[in-house]
Parts: structure tokens; sequence; C-alpha cells
């Protein structure tokens, strides 16, 4: 759309010819401001002080041409149509002006009222085409290349920026870091304060970062990650980098009166020693980030060789769990619980080992949590839980003395769609009673999808089985969490009672406290890992009521627990 009153400068240092333009203007049907220069350097005055809609220039101009200075206007971001003017009608320049950008070109001789009324409405209107065309390719570039939250630049402009970087430090002999920063615990601010508040706290910490880092080159990689590249990066350079963004998000974040104190975890790779190639070295950040949260979180990590063997390990493991069950060697294992008051066994917590052919005795603090990252937790979850059925099942066909067993179940697994089908259709198959069954959830499950939990552990409970809350004391669950649950038991975590000590008043006071609070609402208490005679002592002082740990036992094949149960018949 043309505006009602143009404002049209006139670059021509022959005063006689802006004079025929000026007088052609002004008899036609356009209102118009009519500026006059006489050569560049008076234009680009009348420029920054004018806000000009249209620039006719002529083509010989002292000092530059015409040509020079259209090309040196469009070179500089001038978005203002220009026609050029020339005493000539040669169709040679005519070509040449259009390809240095002019939206038109005119011979003078030409220049009636109505001719340059045409000549101006086609060009306002092409450069309105043509700005749109431009808004449209800037719309679809800042889709393509930012993150729409934060406006950062995203994973694929991220990308693009290291390749190029790579190059320029190869050739210029230059070293480069990688800094992968993913947010803490931010799943857990999401699934409880809701997505609108992670947004909100992630456009946060962006600015944060932006202005902390003003020379760096920051993206968002999705989700909760972030990455900083680093030019010409010594290792002082990074770890001053890597502090100053600890230090920033150490201030609350504060949302709707909410406060939020927010920590991450940080993985650096570095150019050329952990990488020479894009994809090697977002794997070695990426596998250096994951060390600093397997190590408690809010801290960082450079890539190390260790760290990629271990890497390499967990990828080998990972391969190998599909298989291992398929060929038989998974095994379940029984530790008891013991009744602190009569010292007997009164049940057991089934627990999973891989005995592999190739590796030995895997632990379960290697392969449990690559099975929950591959989601075949949901596979070994079922297998755990029949083959616990089908014992407990085993045995009452043998006449021998049963007690109940405890199953963990994952989140992954208590959310499952088909948990409560797969439940029901063990209990059938294997024809074991429920109440034979206990069913052990995390703190970390308490806290998701309350409304369906609920439900779940309602339903459980209803059918017989009874549910506990494992490792309690370690995670975000509340009072709250176990009122509605209706739990059956708690079982403290093993590193309160490896602290319990003479010299730890407070971790004393703090059992006692929790075997208080429970019994009250009615739950049994459980202490894990119970380890020496002292910590057995201070249980049964508090008045706990059931043990597990070394004491006692280690966890025992099938065979090899039932010998231990017949014991104290």
């Amino acid at each position: 759309m043309i505006k009602d009153t143009l404002c049209i400068l006139i670059i021509d240092d022959d005063s006689i010819d802006r004079q025929i333009i000026i007088r052609a203007l002004r008899s036609s049907q356009i209102i118009c401001t009519i500026l006059e220069a006489a050569d560049e350097a008076s234009g680009l005055i009348l420029l920054k002080e004018h806000t000009v809609d249209l620039i006719f220039i002529d083509y010989q101009l002292p000092g530059n041409d015409g040509l020079t200075v259209l090309r040196r206007m469009n070179s500089e971001g001038l978005a203002i149509p220009i026609i050029m003017l020339t005493g000539h009608g040669d169709e040679t320049i005519a070509v040449e002006v259009m390809k240095a950008g002019a939206y038109d070109y005119c011979s003078k001789s030409k220049i009636t009222p109505d001719f340059l009324q045409k000549l101006i409405q086609y060009s306002l209107e092409s450069y309105a085409s043509r700005q749109k065309i431009l808004q449209a390719k800037e719309r679809i570039h800042k889709l393509a290349y930012y993150d729409s939250l934060t406006t950062l630049p995203n994973r694929t402009l991220f990308h693009e920026h290291v390749a190029q970087q790579l190059n320029n430090a190869l050739i210029n002999q230059e070293s480069l870091a990688l800094i992968f920063l993913d947010i803490d615990n931010f799943k857990f601010i999401n699934n409880t304060w809701g997505h609108s508040v992670g947004d909100s706290l992630l456009q946060g910490i962006s600015a944060r970062l932006q202005r902390a880092l003003p020379e760096q080159f920051i993206a968002r990689m999705g989700g909760d990650e972030f990455m900083v590249l680093l030019t010409n990066a010594s290792i002082q350079k990074t770890e001053e980098v890597v502090k100053t963004i600890q230090t920033i998000l150490e201030p609350v974040f504060i949302y709707n009166d909410y406060h939020f104190y927010i920590t991450s975890s940080i993985g650096i790779a570095l150019y050329p020693d952990h990488g020479n190639q894009m994809d090697f070295l977002l794997r070695n950040a990426d596998t250096a980030m994951y060390t600093a949260k397997n190590l408690g979180r809010n801290n960082y990590q450079f890539y190390t060789a260790d760290i990629g063997i271990a890497l390499a390990e967990s990828m080998s493991l990972t391969n190998e769990l599909r298989p291992a069950l398929a060929n038989d060697e998974f095994l379940l294992y029984y530790q008891p619980k013991v009744s602190i008051k009569t010292g007997r066994i009164i049940g057991a917590e089934a627990l999973v080992r891989w005995i592999s052919p190739k590796y030995g005795m895997v632990g379960p603090d290697k392969f449990i949590k690559l099975a929950e990252e591959t989601g075949f937790i949901i596979t070994l979850g079922e297998w755990v839980f029949y083959t616990a059925c089908s014992q407990l099942h085993q045995w009452q066909k043998r006449e021998l003395p049963i007690v109940p067993i405890a199953v963990n179940f994952s989140p992954k697994q208590l959310f499952h769609q088909q948990v409560l089908s797969m439940i029901k259709s063990t209990l059938n198959a294997t024809g074991v009673a429920a109440h034979y069954l206990e069913i052990e959830i995390t703190e970390s499950a308490a806290i998701e999808n309350e409304l369906f939990l609920q439900s779940l552990l309602q339903e459980l409970r209803n059918m017989g089985i009874k549910i506990a809350i494992d490792d309690f004391g370690t995670g975000y669950s509340s009072l709250h969490n176990i009122v509605q649950y209706a739990v059956d038991t708690l079982k403290i975590d093993r590193s309160f009672i490896q602290k319990a000590t003479k010299e730890n008043s407070k971790t004393i006071l703090l059992v006692s406290t929790i075997i208080t609070m429970a019994q009250n609402l009615g739950l049994s208490v459980i202490a894990e890992g119970v380890e020496t005679e002292e910590q057995l002592a201070l249980l049964q002082k508090q008045g706990c009521d059931e043990y597990q740990g070394y004491l006692y036992s280690k966890p025992l094949p099938a065979e090899e627990f039932i010998q231990l149960l017949l014991k104290q018949q």
C-alpha cells in the first residue's frame, strides 16, 4: 500500500535536470515532499535527516558514478527503492543497473508526469512485494535456526556454527571448548508446577546466560539443555566461563511468588584434545555432562579417556541387555526382611542379578539405570514380577514355608498403561495369593502423576497387595503423598542408617522422627542396609519394626534363601 504523502530524494548534479523531475512530480497526482542533492555526500546527509521513501539517482555523478553509489547503498543494507536516471537509452546500461539492485531505470528524455507516476507506483509496489518476501524468509529463517521460547540459536544453527568454527580452528591452529549445560531436576519442576513455570525458568536462564556471556555463542539444544561454544579456549578460560555460569544461576528465580533455586550439571569437551569432529565433540561433552549428573549434580566435568571407556562399557552392556534376558542370564536373589522384636524372617525383597558369560556378575547399579534409559525396564520388570510369583508358587507346591515377597517397580513400570493388567494376569497365571506380595515404589515416583498413582495403588491394595515407599528420606515426597496413597510401609534409606552413629546425633534424631511419624500414621517401618550390631541396637531402641542388611544376610539365590527360612522353623 502506497503512503498518502511520499518523501522523494533526487541525487543529480545537474540542477536543470532536477527541476525537470520536480515539475513532473508536482504535475502528477503524487503528493510528495521533494529533497534535492547534487552529489552522493549531500544525499547521504539528507537520508540521515529524513525518512525517504524513494530515490532518483543520476547515472553520471561527479566523483562517483551513480552505479557505484547504488551498489554502495545496497551493500550497506539501505531498504529504499532506487530508480536510476540517465541521459541515454542504452539497454546495456539498463541491464547493468538492474543487476546492481535498482528497482527501475529511466531515460530523462521520457520523463512526463504520467510516466513518472506509473514508474514510482510500480517501484513502490515492487518494493513492498520484495519486503513481504524478505520478511517471510526472515520468519522462516528464524523458525529454522532460532528457539521460539528463548530466542537463542537452536540445535541446527549451533551445528552449522560449530562446523564453521572447527574449520577456522583447524586453519588457525586454535582450540575450542563445547560446554554442555543441563538443568538439574528440571523434569521435577515441570511435572510439579507445570510447563508454564518451566518455560518461564528456561527464559530466565537463557536471559542470564546472554547477559553474562555476551561474546560467546549460546544455543538451546532442546528441553533443558544449553550449549556454549568458546573460541581460543584454554582450560583456564573454560573453567572461568563455567564458574560464571554456575554463579549466575545461584540467585533465586521467582515466578508468581514461587521461589526456585537452580543448579546445573555441565560437561566439557575440548578441540582438538577430545575430538576433531563435531559429532565426537558433542557426544563427549554430553557424556561428561552425564558423568557430572552421576557424581551428584551441580558440578562440571571435562571429558576424559576414563569417561569414554565407561561410556563404551555402558553401550556394550546396553546392547547385551535384551539378549541376556532371552538367554536366561538374569536371576532373582532374595534378601531377608527380619522382625526386630523376634529376630525371625518375616519377608524378603526380590533383587535381580545379571550373571553374564562375557562380564561375569554385573551389579544392578550398572544395568538397572541402562534398562531405565532404554525402556527395557518394562520388559525386565515384568520378568522380575512373574519370576517372583512363580517362585512363590513353586515353594507352595513343595509345601515349603513362604513369606511375603517385595518387588521393586520403577516409575516407568508404574505409569505404563498395561501395568495393572500385567499384575492381574501374572497372579492368575501363577495362582499366587495377592497378600504374599508387596510392591515397592521410590519417592520420586510418588510425586509423578499423583491422581493416576493414587488410583493405581488403591486398586492394588484392594487386591491385597501391600505398598511400600522405598529409600524414604532421599526424595521429594511429603506427608501429603504418604497419606493420600495410603501406603503400608516406609523403608528408611540405607544412607541414614550408615550415618546413625553416636557421633551423629542429628541423624539419629531424624531416624527416630521418621519411625515415630510413620507409626503414628499406622505404617510399619523397615530399615535398609543394617550392617552392625550398633545400628540394630539403635533401631531396636527407637522402636523400628523390621530391618534388612548384611548383618543378617546378603541377598541369596532362591534355594539358599529357602534353606535359611527352614532353619528358623
